[in-house]
């Protein structure tokens, strides 16, 4: 019943395609919706299940909007209003698609600082993102129980644990995600001061039987520097480490000058 809604949104779009062509085909169809003929075929049947994830790819392929997408994917889930206060500590993947924005998981660490405003238009004006689109944020940090507001009282809920890293999973989600981070590392680049970024690299041989200890090893220095960094009684800005290590606030920071500058 939770997926019924929106294969039948899927099933209209499809009648909608041949009433304007009578020609056209269910291949052609699930081409335009990025997945296969045969997987197209199979949730249209009932015989393949619909994902959150999927739903997304889905839903904005049929230009649903980012609100509609979210309803959808919020009943697959199971989620209904009053479950905004179920407890999270670690992010499911499908969990994950729904707050995969960069900008979502980084509110959480904005309300870390020692200056934070609990207020939409704040909190725009500091991630430079559109405040509706930080409303929406807002609303579905909610929605899932990641995090509560009580007027000036904003909590999160996982007391400040949110994570969807797992070394043997990957998704489309997670993907966009870390595609998102990169081209703002890339921003950082050309428009900060070094000395408020660095930017680094290493070019090393190995033996590809060493991966997974590499990962293991970077895993370990991502929580130690996490914790170095997070001791500090007054943050005052969000950083993003991929190794660029970069500002994600960049309105209260500023370029500081007579710095030597390097690449």
């Amino acid at each position: 019943m939770q997926t019924e809604n929106f294969t039948l949104k899927i099933k209209m779009g499809l009648e909608e395609k041949i009433r304007k062509n009578p020609s056209f085909s269910l291949r052609a169809f699930a081409k335009q919706l990025g997945v296969s003929a045969a997987t197209l075929s199979g949730i249209l049947s009932g015989k393949r299940a619909l994902t959150a994830e999927m739903m997304g790819k889905i839903g904005f392929a049929l230009n649903l909007t980012s609100e509609e997408v979210w309803n959808y994917q919020r009943q697959a889930l199971g989620h209904t209003e009053d479950s905004k206060h179920a407890e999270f500590k670690q992010l499911s993947q499908e969990m994950f698609v729904i707050v995969s924005e960069w900008y979502h998981l980084t509110i959480l660490e904005l309300m870390k600082l020692s200056d934070f405003k609990p207020d939409a238009n704040w909190i725009s004006k500091r991630l430079n993102v559109n405040s509706n689109q930080i409303k929406i944020a807002l609303d579905r940090l909610q929605r899932v129980g990641i995090l509560e507001i009580n007027g000036n009282v904003w909590l999160d809920k996982t007391d400040g644990f949110t994570t969807h890293y797992n070394p043997q999973q990957t998704s489309e989600a997670k993907k966009r995600y870390q595609k998102q981070l990169l081209e703002k590392s890339l921003e950082s680049l050309a428009k900060d001061d070094y000395a408020i970024r660095d930017h680094s690299s290493i070019t090393i041989a190995i033996n590809t039987k060493d991966i997974l200890k590499a990962k293991k090893e970077i895993q370990a220095f991502r929580k130690k520097l996490c914790e170095l960094m997070e001791a500090s009684p007054r943050p005052d800005e969000v950083y993003q480490l991929q190794l660029g290590f970069f500002p994600l606030t960049g309105n209260k920071t500023k370029n500081l000058k007579n710095k030597k500058k390097s690449n």
